[in-house]
């Protein structure tokens, strides 16, 4: 079993992992999108050399501590959950370059995002985000930005300072105007305001 570098299982309705899955030390991409996980144990934050971890389409509302134990862990899915707020164990990625949130119930993101500076992509599009961290804006690395139908009132100043940034999405948000500031992106290539 410790050969086993994919493990796809979507939607095979699984509701618990093993704690023996901390067994799988090589594996690098594990598939779990669409089946009744509402939590993940903590031997999951064992599997050391994960390069792709799809657990979308589930009922997790939080990841346990042991989480931050994937440090190289660069592509991260967690879209169509239950979560309320960025599980703390995810600002503690460092290798993280891709996350997807999309349609989950967060209504606010903490300061610690600014600690994930290996980010490229972030996806956080319907959810209930009422507004974001200057943290936010120290991202130098990100170059996506997807904040669809959300509930977004202004946008923090600190965002102008993301220079790579390519793509932005705000559609469907309630600003009341768009910060002169975004005019002054140097690589912005597409900006979704409808």
């Amino acid at each position: 079993a410790q050969d086993v570098r994919v493990l796809y299982l979507p939607k095979a309705g699984i509701t618990d992992l093993p704690a023996g899955l901390a067994g799988l030390s090589n594996l690098e991409k594990l598939e779990l999108r669409g089946n009744g996980l509402a939590a993940l144990p903590p031997a999951a934050g064992a599997l050391q050399k994960l390069a792709f971890l799809d657990l979308g389409e589930n009922k997790l509302t939080d990841l346990p501590a042991e989480f931050s134990g994937l440090v190289s862990l660069p592509t991260l899915y967690l879209d169509l959950n239950g979560l309320a707020a960025l599980p703390a164990a995810l600002c503690s990625l460092p290798g993280l370059k891709y996350l997807n949130m999309d349609r989950n119930a967060l209504t606010a993101l903490p300061p610690d995002i600014g600690r994930l500076q290996s980010l490229k992509w972030l996806r956080f599009n319907e959810n209930q985000l009422a507004a974001l961290p200057a943290e936010l804006g120290t991202l130098k690395g990100l170059e996506r930005l997807y904040l669809r139908n959300n509930k977004l009132k202004e946008l923090p100043a600190g965002l102008a300072g993301l220079s790579n940034l390519t793509d932005l999405s705000l559609s469907n948000n309630q600003l009341a105007s768009v910060p002169a500031w975004i005019a002054d992106m140097p690589k912005l290539q597409n900006l979704d305001l409808d």
